[in-house]
């Protein structure tokens, strides 16, 4: 499973294991120190043995030829030979793996941001009245785009807070209608221009058990969180694909790789959210033509896992927040901001623990079901905390009161 990570070195969840790993990733584990000290440590030792003084540029000509015997003789050149070699493959593999996810191919226009004739639009959909108070994500996000000069046009069902940049358009659209989508799409077209990025952002959260979820809170999960994303990329990429640029973002979660008690049908719209943007990848790879600019429209999906949104009040992960942090809200924005800027087709799993989601399945069931217990009680107060009564799980099907 390709992941990249875009996090920016902060403290802003305080001291983390994410703060660790970067630090060593940035010093012990780079691969350039590596090679460094494996010169450094080869001329030094030619140095050592010369019988004369040596310039710099003999004692390094001299260092090369002595490799293979101290490769053959000497431990401490062998393990840091070794970590030169398994960190050079793993330099190669994440070449390999940004060129495949990009197609092998660039864009040829180049991405013009923040000018006022003829550069990017950023589409975004998201479901957050207040631009001020809650702090969500996707106002976030548009306030960050805004602040660049980057023309952003929001589209959601409630109207913009006050406080939002007059520089954002917004247009009303029920993200759970088709055909309101294509009539807003059509409208932005002819007002503002055509969206070089789409950011699939809206999500809804509907914490209930299976038996106790009310149909309209299935319908609503998954119309937003997954269905929009269907009439959003029909309303946008045919342009994309005619231009042989564009980008479509999606936002999905860390529960696209696993389940959760009460929280079945959010992990659920999440993992098909996921496999829509795979799926899309792959269309864009082989189905549509010309392969040349189809290749060149770049696809991301971001998967986050909880952070502290209103949207997730009462969340309890039930791991050690050293372990498992919480993410900010900022974290997150800066991460869709970064992958947007970025041009660049990512795949972004995030905090670090939450990378190795993708592997749970490859465990042995009692080991993946022993990790899943540690959060049982994840999803059980957050609806609760978002004041709309907890549901209570009826064992055998017994009808509740």
């Amino acid at each position: 499973m390709p992941v990249v990570s875009l996090s920016p070195f902060s403290w802003a969840e305080g001291l983390t294991i994410d703060v660790l790993i970067r630090l060593l990733n940035k010093t012990f584990l780079d691969p350039a120190s590596h090679w460094v000290v494996l010169v450094s440590y080869a001329v030094q030792s030619v140095t050592r043995s010369s019988v004369r003084r040596l310039s710099f540029l003999e004692a390094t000509k001299a260092a090369v030829f002595a490799t293979p015997t101290l490769a053959r003789s000497d431990p401490f050149f062998q393990a840091i030979l070794a970590l030169c070699a398994v960190g050079t493959v793993l330099k190669l593999d994440k070449l390999l793996d940004r060129l495949a996810r990009n197609n092998f191919t660039t864009d040829k226009q180049g991405w013009k941001w923040g000018q006022p004739d003829g550069g990017e639009i950023v589409l975004t959909t998201i479901l957050c009245p207040d631009f001020a108070g809650a702090g969500g994500l996707g106002s976030n996000v548009a306030c960050r785009l805004a602040a660049r000069k980057i023309k952003v046009v929001v589209l959601d069902v409630a109207p913009l807070a006050a406080d939002a940049p007059e520089s954002i358009a917004y247009y009303k659209v029920d993200l759970s209608n088709a055909e309101e989508i294509r009539q807003v799409a059509e409208k932005v077209r002819r007002e503002i221009g055509h969206p070089s990025v789409l950011v699939n952002m809206a999500g809804v959260v509907k914490a209930s058990s299976i038996l106790d979820m009310a149909q309209r809170d299935i319908d609503l999960t998954y119309d937003i969180n997954v269905k929009a994303h269907y009439y959003t990329v029909q309303a946008f990429l045919p342009h994309m694909l005619e231009e042989g640029h564009g980008h479509v973002v999606t936002i999905a979660s860390s529960t696209a790789y696993h389940q959760a008690a009460n929280g079945v049908a959010y992990c659920s719209s999440k993992a098909a959210a996921l496999s829509f943007h795979e799926g899309l990848t792959e269309e864009l790879r082989h189905l549509y033509l010309p392969h040349s600019k189809a290749r060149a429209v770049r696809t991301s999906v971001i998967c986050p896992a909880h952070f502290k949104s209103g949207m997730f009040a009462g969340f309890v992960s039930g791991i050690p927040e050293f372990l498992a942090p919480s993410l900010e809200v900022d974290t997150v924005a800066e991460l869709v901001e970064k992958t947007i800027l970025s041009g660049e087709s990512q795949h972004i799993i995030e905090p670090y623990y939450a990378s190795f989601t993708p592997l749970g399945r490859a465990l042995p069931t009692w080991i993946y079901g022993g990790i899943l217990a540690c959060a049982k009680d994840a999803m059980g107060h957050v609806q609760t905390a978002r004041g709309g009564g907890k549901s209570t799980a009826r064992p055998n099907g017994a009808k509740s009161d």
